[in-house]
């Protein structure tokens, strides 16, 4: 019989060894049921929330041309998180004739896939909380990175970085969204008077009003970020995905923000006495 290994990882809390531990332990699954391995398939530092990563769809192209019997995996997440897409993909399996094996469960059905799948992506769903909530107390960018910051580079053969400093020309015009709001200015107006002057919004988009003042109960916007008065907050609000549109939807997270400690802010505390809601104006 030929078996292939699928090994994956993504995570800031693995390391790149977990691809060699996966493959090894996928490799003693396999010689202990008598099977040949033929090829192994591994995506590294990929997301598994994306099923357009190269070597998972190499690994699906070979299974229709009929190049393997069987694919092994650690488990059903390293075929990836959303639910729908690991069904898919075993469809696909299934079609090819391709039989799907775990290393903790053996041979791998529907039904394991909807019970197994479910428990692993939650799994999966509470360590990326957990590793966030870590980076984000030591200082380090447990998410998005906010305008008026950039990455620093991180040293020579390490991964992407994770600590931020802040982007001269962007940190001043924050100040300057600040003090101008905190002189009466409304955010319509700031909007307006930034494109007027072709400075680039984040990501290089122009400015829109709600960018500046943003919603209070998301805590988003330039005006209720609370990083730019020098506090590092998390869990402000959730991401999910429109099963129609498949678009991620932003939803505050119904509880209140959760700090997770100080640090240098853009150079603009005390600008302000407290946070703007949607429909509110100038500061009073």
């Amino acid at each position: 019989m030929r078996a292939v290994i699928y090994a994956r990882y993504s995570t800031e809390n693995q390391r790149v060894e977990s691809i060699e531990d996966q493959i090894e332990v996928c490799r003693r699954y396999v010689l202990a049921q008598g099977w040949t391995v033929t090829e192994v398939y591994s995506d590294a530092a990929l997301r598994g929330a994306s099923k357009m990563r190269p070597s998972f769809q190499h690994m699906l192209a070979d299974a229709r041309r009929d190049g393997f019997d069987i694919l092994v995996c650690e488990a059903i997440d390293r075929l990836g998180r959303n639910l729908s897409d690991v069904s898919a993909a075993y469809d696909e399996l299934v079609f090819a004739r391709v039989a799907l094996h775990t290393v903790s469960y053996g041979l791998t059905t529907q039904m394991h896939i909807g019970i197994m799948g479910t428990m692993a992506l939650t799994d999966i769903r509470d360590k990326v909380r957990r590793g966030q909530l870590g980076r984000a107390r030591a200082g380090k960018i447990p998410g998005g990175l906010a305008y008026g910051y950039e990455v620093v580079p991180p040293p020579p053969g390490m991964a992407d970085g994770d600590e931020r400093r802040f982007k001269p020309d962007e940190a001043a015009v924050v100040r300057r969204i600040f003090s101008d709001y905190a002189k009466g200015v409304a955010p319509q107006k700031l909007a307006r008077t930034l494109n007027e002057e072709h400075v680039p919004g984040p990501g290089g988009r122009p400015w829109i009003d709600t960018t500046i003042r943003g919603q209070l109960d998301r805590g988003t916007g330039l005006l209720n970020n609370t990083v730019y008065v020098g506090q590092r907050s998390w869990n402000r609000c959730s991401y999910i995905k429109d099963p129609r549109t498949r678009k991620r939807v932003a939803r505050g997270t119904g509880q209140s923000q959760e700090p997770v400690g100080d640090h240098r802010g853009a150079g603009v505390a005390h600008c302000r006495s407290g946070p703007v809601g949607p429909g509110e104006g100038a500061a009073g």
